[in-house]
């Protein structure tokens, strides 16, 4: 019965749970970061997702949940088909999930009926950003194309790591300063992004950790600007990382008379 035993605390249980809730993924396999065979962490091993049930909503919330806009579905053979486990079948999401293994599935042992010929890919459209109302197009107020309209970015954390993703992503230069309450003039419409925090390596603003998209305690007197250094000329033998989420790795490209190449 419960209490009856003959044992010391030296002989407590702990357990350690690999569980689904959390899972992170990735996309593999695409001709860019933003499309490809999608696959799930689960017990330390990476492992792809039965196409049976999936459709554009679930696609749409493995971009969103990698810092991108909507997304639609990709059937093999588009992508390859992935090695290892199966680890998820049925997926059925609503749609305002924060992260694929949020989504409604059949659970790591219901894939009998998978093989990785059934693996899902997705095709993920990207974030667009804008600098609205400088008197240069190197400054003025962020704004954000997400999920089909032009919205702006909270002041709130607002500093120049963030800037300089901004910067970076519209193939600026460096960031000059990181600017808070609308100083080029409130936006309308959504406010799209708050408590920014970007290191400052992403790729897109859309990878940095923020609170959640159209998620917002602000008013537009609160839109944030940047300004940025203007973009020198591209030297011959120039070096550059592309098609990554980090600006530590990527394909490595050279610039050479007026053009970029592998």
């Amino acid at each position: 019965p419960i209490g009856s035993h003959n044992c010391g605390h030296i002989e407590d249980t702990g357990v350690t749970c690999f569980g689904l809730y959390d899972a992170a993924i990735r996309l593999t396999g695409g001709r860019s970061e933003r499309e490809g065979r999608v696959e799930i962490m689960y017990q330390g091993i990476w492992g792809t997702i039965c196409g049976n049930g999936w459709d554009d909503v679930d696609a749409t919330v493995v971009c969103k949940e990698l810092g991108y806009a909507n997304g639609t579905t990709a059937l093999q053979p588009q992508f390859g088909p992935g090695t290892g486990p199966v680890w998820l079948n049925q997926v059925s999401c609503s749609g305002n999930e924060g992260k694929l293994s949020h989504c409604i599935h059949n659970g790591a042992s219901n894939v009998e009926n998978c093989s990785h010929a059934q693996d899902v890919g997705v095709l993920c459209d990207a974030i667009q950003v804008r600098l609205v109302n400088g008197p240069t197009n190197y400054e003025g107020r962020v704004e954000v194309y997400y999920d089909g309209q032009w919205g702006t970015v909270c002041d709130d954390f607002w500093d120049l790591a963030d800037a300089q993703v901004v910067c970076s992503e519209l193939g600026l230069g460096k960031a000059v300063a990181a600017i808070h309450s609308a100083a080029y003039g409130e936006g309308s419409g959504q406010i799209w992004l708050d408590d920014l925090r970007c290191v400052g390596t992403e790729r897109t603003i859309g990878n940095c950790s923020h609170g959640g998209w159209g998620s917002n305690d602000c008013s537009h007197f609160e839109d944030a600007s940047v300004k940025c250094a203007p973009v020198e000329p591209v030297k011959n033998g120039t070096l550059r990382l592309v098609e990554s989420n980090s600006s530590t790795e990527g394909r490595l490209e050279l610039h050479f008379s007026g053009e970029w190449g592998t």
